[in-house]
C-alpha cells in the first residue's frame, strides 16, 4: 500500500464516516492529499487542477473497475475465484476480500465476506508496514462516546461483532486483521475493547453516535454519510467542513487540506439482480448492457433480489 500511495498520493474518499477516517489515516501517516469525494451512488467531486482524468486518483472506500486505477476498499467485487485471482494479480486493487478470496459465487464464500470498514483494514495495513500510530487516542472521550466507539461505528463494526447473527465471521476477521497488522497494539486494543462491551451498551452507543452525526453535523445517513457534500458552484458545504474538523479533532489527527473548488462527474446508479450474461459482459468487456461501468459492488448474495450495485458516469 505504501508504495502505491508514494507513486500516487492523490486520493478521493467516500463522503461518510469510513471515508473520512480513512482519509485522515492516509493523509496523516502516508502523506496523501484528498483531491475529491464520492457518494458511492452517482457522483464524484474532484479537483480538476490535480486530476486530468476521473481515473487518475486513488479511490478510498470505493471500487473502480478501470484496471489502471488504484483503489482501497472492502466490498465483494470478484464475481468468482477466477476474477478474484485476476484482481489480486493486478496489484492496484487493495481489498481484504481479494486478500482472502471472498467472492460473489459460491454463496458460501459470500457469507464469509469482510464485515467491517475500509478504515479498519487501512489501520491494519499501516501497522503491518511499521507506521507509528501512537498519536491516535482511542480512549479520547466526548460525553459517553470514545473515539474507539466512533471508529467502530463505521460500517457497523461494533454491532456486527457484538450483536448480530454474523458474530462468528466477525471474530474470524478480527483475528485475521490482528495477524495482518503483525499483532499491532491498535488492532489488539479494538479487539479487547469490543470484548468488554455488552450488546445493550453497543446499541446505546450506536444510537448516540447516529444522533450526533445527523443532528449536530447534518449527515444524511445514520452512519455519517453525506450524499451531496458540495454546493452547485463546486464549493464544499460549510456543514461538511465542520464535520471534517470534528472527526479530525476527535481522532487526534491533523485535518486534511482540501481544494477550494471541485468539478463534479455525475452519472446513474443501478441496483439489479445480476444475470449470468451481465456478469460475463462485465468480466470480459467492463460493460453492462453496453455501458461502461465506473464502479460496482456485490451487495447481497447471489439468490437475493437487487444483489448488485453499479454506477455509470456520463
Amino acid at each position: 500500500m505504501l508504495t502505491l500511495l508514494k507513486q500516487n498520493p492523490n486520493i478521493v474518499i467516500n463522503a461518510d464516516l469510513d471515508g473520512i477516517v480513512s482519509g485522515l489515516l492516509l493523509t496523516n501517516f502516508c502523506g496523501c492529499n484528498v483531491v475529491g469525494f464520492t457518494n458511492s451512488i452517482d457522483s464524484v467531486w474532484f479537483d480538476p487542477l490535480q486530476c486530468k482524468s476521473i481515473f487518475d486518483p486513488v479511490y478510498v472506500d470505493m471500487f473502480v473497475a478501470n484496471p489502471n486505477t488504484t483503489c482501497i476498499d472492502q466490498h465483494i467485487v470478484a464475481l468468482n475465484s477466477k476474477q478474484s485471482s485476476l484482481l489480486k494479480a493486478n496489484g492496484r486493487k487493495l481489498n481484504p476480500n481479494i486478500d482472502r478470496e471472498r467472492v460473489f459465487t459460491p454463496t458460501a464464500s459470500y457469507h464469509k465476506k469482510y464485515p467491517f470498514a475500509t478504515c479498519h483494514y487501512i489501520l491494519a495495513l499501516l501497522a503491518k508496514h511499521g507506521v507509528d500510530l501512537s498519536s491516535i487516542v482511542f480512549e479520547k472521550s466526548m460525553s459517553s462516546i470514545l473515539f474507539a466507539d466512533l471508529l467502530l461505528r463505521a460500517d457497523d463494526a461494533m454491532q456486527t461483532t457484538i450483536d448480530s447473527p454474523y458474530r462468528s465471521n466477525a471474530h474470524d476477521w478480527w483475528r485475521w486483521l490482528l495477524v495482518k497488522s503483525n499483532y499491532a497494539k491498535p488492532i489488539d486494543f479494538l479487539i479487547f475493547y469490543l470484548g468488554s462491551i455488552s450488546a445493550d451498551i453497543a446499541r446505546k452507543k450506536k444510537l448516540a453516535i447516529s444522533a450526533l452525526l445527523q443532528k449536530t453535523y447534518h449527515c444524511d445517513t445514520a452512519d455519517g454519510g453525506v450524499l451531496y457534500p458540495c454546493n452547485d458552484d463546486g464549493t464544499l458545504l460549510q456543514t461538511v467542513e465542520s464535520y471534517l474538523r470534528f472527526i479530525a479533532n476527535f481522532a487526534s489527527l491533523e485535518p486534511f487540506a482540501l481544494p477550494k473548488k471541485f468539478k463534479v462527474a455525475k452519472g446513474a446508479n443501478f441496483r439489479v439482480k445480476i444475470s449470468t450474461l451481465q456478469a460475463d459482459e462485465l468480466q470480459n468487456k467492463g460493460t453492462i448492457n453496453g455501458e461502461s461501468v465506473f464502479s460496482y459492488a456485490c451487495i447481497r448474495s447471489a439468490q437475493s433480489a437487487e444483489n448488485f450495485s453499479y454506477t455509470v458516469l456520463h
